[in-house]
């Protein structure tokens, strides 16, 4: 677990591109990349001033300018974190990214440059609510969370207890599914 996440770079996005929070979110979901070099033809892109005033025109190259360097930080912390536990190097499996800044085009590439092991997106499995529906990696802490604390409640015992989860499990299974619909 890294002390700093997307949330700094949707941050940093906001101040450099002088635009709201909300705003940034979704520039970095549509225009976001890892790195400048991933971009053969950076196009224009209009964007939202703060506060309301004129759009303007800003080069993906800028967008992924302001990114960059706080992705680069991130990896260097990850791969410290590694090497300080005796990982560094050696996970043969490689390493798995969750939470939404795994949703960043590509940054499983810069990833495995970064910590020179291979990397995978974490996408949530096998997670049934009583809906159909498909879970990102930003889900996928949240959700294994969800279940460890489920499953550890289950092992102290009793009817009440699974009633409680049972209902509890349900409920957040209707949240999923307003959420999604």
């Amino acid at each position: 677990v890294l002390p700093i996440g997307g949330d700094y770079i949707i941050r940093d996005l906001a101040i450099g591109l002088r635009t709201t929070i909300e705003d940034a979110r979704g520039i970095i979901g549509t225009y976001g990349y890892a790195a400048v070099d991933m971009l053969s033809e950076p196009r224009m892109v209009e964007i939202a001033n703060i506060h309301g005033k004129e759009s303007r025109q800003v080069s993906e190259s800028t967008i992924a300018a302001i990114i960059q360097p706080r992705v680069e930080e991130m990896l260097g912390m990850l791969d410290m974190e590694l090497r300080r536990a005796g990982f560094g190097g050696v996970l043969p499996a490689g390493v798995v990214f969750t939470g939404g800044t795994a949703l960043l085009k590509g940054i499983v590439q810069v990833g495995e440059e970064c910590i020179r092991m291979p990397i995978r997106i974490g996408y949530p499995e096998n997670i049934d609510f009583g809906i159909n529906q498909t879970y990102g990696p930003e889900y996928a802490a949240l959700l294994g969370n969800l279940i460890y604390s489920a499953r550890s409640l289950k092992g102290f015992g009793g009817v009440e207890k699974e009633r409680f989860m049972g209902g509890l499990l349900a409920k957040i299974g209707y949240w999923f599914k307003d959420l999604f619909n």
